[in-house]
């Protein structure tokens, strides 16, 4: 069976790198990351026109698997 998909909510402090090796492994499973964060629950609680793997922002929610 396909292996669920597993995320974290970034919290005050997280680094990006606690999760991921690289940007591009981020960018991997969240390939919207770029211009979108996320909510907990899935909907879309920013917009950005660009960013990078250093900037990510409480309670942001990252696909980790």
């Amino acid at each position: 069976s396909p292996l669920k998909a597993q995320y974290v909510v970034v919290r005050s402090g997280n680094r990006a790198s606690s999760w991921f090796v690289s940007e591009a492994a981020l960018l991997r499973l969240n390939p919207n990351f770029r211009t979108i964060a996320y909510t907990e629950g899935g909907r879309v609680m920013r917009r950005f026109s660009a960013r990078t793997w250093h900037d990510i922002y409480p309670p942001e929610r990252l696909r980790i698997a």
